[in-house]
């Protein structure tokens, strides 16, 4: 549902078993998100999504009921209706595969000495 307020859309309100929803970050990266309920309150810039959410980006994974969604500032605030909030976090710098040593040459049998016969 498209909700309008002196022309201009003010809100808009998807629902489903899963509504959802794309955004491109600022750096490029997607954010993909579905919940039960979206609802995305226009003038605020504000993205409520309830009911079974998950929302992944490059940034990590977070699931729960009830999240409030900043596009402005990319602030996420989860829970406050005392459920669970599950959230995996992504490390900024990987860290870099650990090198495999060089095999070491094998040992060559000592020569023998060179004699008179």
């Amino acid at each position: 549902d498209i909700f309008q307020k002196n022309g201009q859309t003010d809100r808009v309100v998807l629902n489903g078993k899963q509504a959802t929803l794309k955004q491109e970050m600022d750096d490029g990266a997607m954010m993909h998100g579905q919940a039960d309920n979206i609802e995305y309150k226009v003038a605020d810039e504000i993205i409520i999504l309830t009911g079974n959410y998950k929302v992944d980006s490059p940034k990590g994974t977070n699931a729960g009921q009830r999240m409030v969604y900043n596009t402005k500032t990319g602030n996420m605030q989860s829970g406050g209706d005392g459920s669970r909030v599950r959230t995996i976090i992504q490390p900024k710098n990987p860290a870099p595969a650990a090198a495999t040593p060089a095999p070491t040459p094998a040992a060559k049998p000592a020569a023998k000495p060179q004699g008179k016969k």
